[in-house]
């Protein structure tokens, strides 16, 4: 990195380069701006888009059982190995994902982490344990389903309600959940893992897709996409 990005009195830093006094120039993205000298010496900027700024992080916490846990990522880490985000748990922790399309398990050395999908999180005793990422600044999230069973994740940091969900299908413009379980498109019961055994859950019971909690969905066809709403 060059000396001009490390110069504090530089406006918006390396999005701008450096200023003669009252100096207007074009920046790297094409865009103009202005800055000048303040009355403290240093540079102010007068015109332009502002600077740069990198999305805050958030901190979720899991609260995890002995044993088996159906999760999600409400945030996204800044490292998709599981052994970055993971790697502090006691030792023995286990990890996998579904393949929907091809009906098997894939253990963490496999897995790139991502918040559409859930995961099956295993540890040797209860802990409560912390990760930090970016939230999803998104509008909505697009999944991808597979026909069949697909574990799915709660890619927001609040519940989304069941009736704001929608699917589409191959493209085309989406009707609401209860829509595509009466045209048979997907299946209308979801089951979440309580620790202990499965919740059914049914499309029509006025709940929500749960943060860091993750679902099995059923879909009945191919070219399906479930889109999650931002709430």
């Amino acid at each position: 990195m060059g000396s001009d990005a490390a110069n504090p009195d530089q406006p918006a830093g390396d999005l701008l380069g450096s200023y003669d006094r009252n100096e207007r120039r074009t920046a790297r993205d094409g865009s103009t701006h202005a800055a000048e000298l303040n009355t403290e010496g240093h540079w102010e900027q007068t015109s332009g888009p502002p600077g740069r700024h990198e999305p805050p992080t958030h901190t979720v916490t899991y609260t995890l059982q002995a044993n088996w846990n159906m999760i999600s990522l409400p945030v996204m880490p800044d490292s998709s190995n599981p052994s970055d985000v993971f790697g502090n748990l006691p030792s023995g922790w286990l990890l996998y994902a579904w393949d929907a399309a091809n009906g098997r398990y894939l253990g963490k050395d496999l897995i790139v982490l991502n918040q559409e999908e859930a995961y099956w999180l295993k540890v040797s005793t209860s802990v409560s344990y912390p990760v930090t990422g970016k939230p999803n600044g998104a509008a909505q999230t697009e999944i991808d389903l597979a026909l069949g069973w697909n574990m799915i994740g709660v890619p927001y940091e609040s519940p989304i309600p069941w009736f704001t969900v929608q699917v589409s299908k191959e493209g085309n413009p989406p009707v609401s959940l209860d829509q595509a379980v009466a045209s048979n498109w997907i299946q209308g019961t979801f089951f979440r893992w309580s620790g202990s055994a499965y919740e059914a859950l049914t499309s029509t019971s006025g709940g929500s897709f749960l943060p860091l909690s993750g679902y099995w969905a059923k879909a009945k066809m191919a070219g399906l996409q479930l889109i999650l709403p931002k709430p």
